[in-house]
């Protein structure tokens, strides 16, 4: 199967801006204006130097950030979160950080979602910032980041189980339901040792919920810590508004649904709207049709499965890796990063941009797990 061109029609919206330490790529449309921004350090460069680049980055191109991924030790959160404050103002930044180091003073870059032309809004919880939210085109936006639950003292089934419900809390706020959450993001501590229990927790809440909605969310769930000791923390998208948008999962012609092994998300959620559809693609390893781990151990192969089974949903969508918007790879060590750019280079044009962070995968056997969007214009109502 070939990866890279595939003949789907690049939309004139769709712009990047490619540079040796970071990468933008803009989304515009009549219901998306959309900015993502990922960098990573130069060699040498101190935490506070690099999140004083990344707020001068989103000065200098006049975006307004929504969320930010940061991935590197948690003990660089309070400096970083405080220049991010100084530089860009208190109030402004959802921040959830991932820290998959085991014990090193590593910091691995950022992706930030941001946006123009409006300002977010501001969601708190307990007063913390728990996410943002905005419109565009008729439909509404609530991007929900760094929460975790407040009881981290807590046994681990319990935190999840508070997780969640401060998620629920924290949608309807803004007026949103279950129902309309399409994309989450779990970061669990050693999750080799629980995932299972909070699979458990998960399958619990969604239970019938999402019955109804006919998907589950596109999801991502890997093994960090964060900068607050708890057991996990979340990230999560959600979408409502104009009723001409359709969401529906969408299967891999090369995986088993996730749900055939206890995990409660979608392969792929499939966004539809007038002129346009995106694809939100959820942290996919190197795991065959029965569930079995395909190559275990083995980083070379397993990233090349993995790729297949992504290209593979892409395609089935009619897109290619020419119509990824942004992507983020995790890996136990930061030693297995180059099978993954060696990967890329032969095989993915120039212009994706994806964020490399090191994480637990949720087998120990596995060692790459890759997440990614993409965007296609169906025709040219929005130009």
């Amino acid at each position: 199967m070939t990866h890279g061109r595939c003949g789907s029609k690049n939309h004139k919206g769709l712009h990047r801006l490619i540079t040796p330490s970071f990468s933008i790529t803009e989304l515009r449309s009549d219901a998306i204006h959309e900015v993502y921004l990922t960098v990573t350090p130069f060699p040498e460069e101190s935490p506070g130097n690099f999140a004083t680049r990344v707020a001068r980055l989103l000065r200098a191109y006049d975006l307004e950030p929504v969320h930010q991924f940061w991935f590197g030790s948690a003990k660089y959160y309070g400096e970083v979160l405080s220049i991010l404050e100084k530089e860009l103002g208190p109030g402004r930044i959802l921040l959830t950080w991932c820290d998959g180091t085991n014990g090193t003073s590593k910091l691995y870059g950022a992706q930030v979602l941001a946006i123009r032309d409006v300002k977010p809004s501001p969601v708190w919880l307990r007063e913390t910032l728990a996410g943002m939210t905005w419109q565009r085109g008729g439909l509404n936006y609530c991007f929900i980041g760094g929460l975790c639950p407040m009881c981290s003292n807590a046994p681990r089934v319990l935190q999840a189980e508070t997780l969640f419900e401060e998620l629920q809390v924290v949608l309807a706020q803004v007026g949103f339901t279950w129902k309309e959450l399409i994309r989450t993001w779990f970061f669990l501590d050693d999750i080799l040792s629980w995932y299972g229990e909070f699979n458990a927790v998960r399958n619990k809440v969604y239970g019938g919920v999402f019955t109804i909605a006919n998907y589950l969310p596109a999801s991502t769930g890997v093994g960090c810590k964060n900068p607050f000791s708890a057991a996990v923390s979340a990230a999560a998208l959600a979408l409502a508004g104009d009723k001409r948008i359709q969401i529906k999962d969408v299967p891999s012609p090369l995986q088993g649904p996730a749900t055939a092994y206890g995990s409660a998300f979608s392969r792929a959620v499939e966004v539809v709207g007038p002129g346009w559809k995106r694809l939100l693609v959820s942290g996919t390893a190197s795991i065959d049709r029965s569930g079995y781990t395909l190559h275990p151990n083995g980083i070379k192969k397993q990233v090349q499965a993995t790729m297949r089974i992504v290209d593979a949903l892409l395609h089935s969508r009619g897109m290619c890796a020419e119509n990824i918007v942004r992507a983020i790879a995790y890996f136990p060590g930061e030693k297995y990063f180059h099978w993954f750019y060696e990967w890329a280079k032969r095989n993915w044009p120039s212009e994706v941009s994806v964020l490399l962070g090191c994480a637990d995968i949720c087998r120990r056997e596995l060692l790459f797990e890759i997440e990614l969007d993409a965007m296609v214009w169906t025709n040219e109502e929005n130009e």
